[in-house]
């Protein structure tokens, strides 16, 4: 007779949903490195979401990992549109808050101008004040991978929320 010790069959296969958000929570603290790619070595913002679905292997075959320019020039967002589930993008006459939304392990855009230029994986607040969602991200403004509250400065400069296929 099964016990609980013991796998049953038909269970539900774990989620690489939460299996992503754990490899992402794994990299903070790892250092802030312009096209890093290495957890624990150096990762930038789009480095820490490749680290974390290459270890859970939903990363996109098709997705191109090559350098990018300093100046924010569209590809990026490209990248996203062509490779994830467009779930929000920021246009002219949109009106529709993005948070609603979101879901544990979504990527995010951001803009400091017209051109987004910064990802952020969108988390689950697990620790702290209230309900609400966080994001795991690098940059050079604190020199290494963080968890930090989704603020409404970070809410203002969302420019889409995308969601990578095969996350369950």
């Amino acid at each position: 007779m099964p016990t609980n010790l013991q796998p049953v069959a038909n269970q539900p296969v774990p989620s690489t949903r939460l299996a992503f958000v754990r490899e992402a929570r794994s990299c903070v603290g790892t250092p802030y490195a312009d096209m890093g790619r290495l957890k624990g070595v150096g990762l930038d913002c789009i480095g820490a979401a490749i680290w974390a679905a290459k270890e859970v292997g939903v990363m996109p075959p098709s997705f191109n990992d090559t350098p990018y320019g300093p100046v924010p020039d569209g590809m990026m967002v490209k990248q996203l549109q062509n490779n994830l589930q467009v779930i929000w993008e920021k246009g002219p006459n949109e009106k529709r808050a993005f948070q609603p939304l979101l879901r544990n392990g979504d990527l995010a855009s951001f803009a400091w101008k017209r051109e987004p230029q910064h990802i952020a994986i969108i988390v689950i607040r697990t620790q702290g004040e209230g309900q609400g969602w966080n994001m795991i991200h690098a940059w050079d403004g604190c020199d290494k991978v963080v968890e930090a509250i989704m603020d409404a400065p970070w809410v203002h400069r969302c420019r889409g929320i995308y969601r990578i296929k095969g996350l369950t």
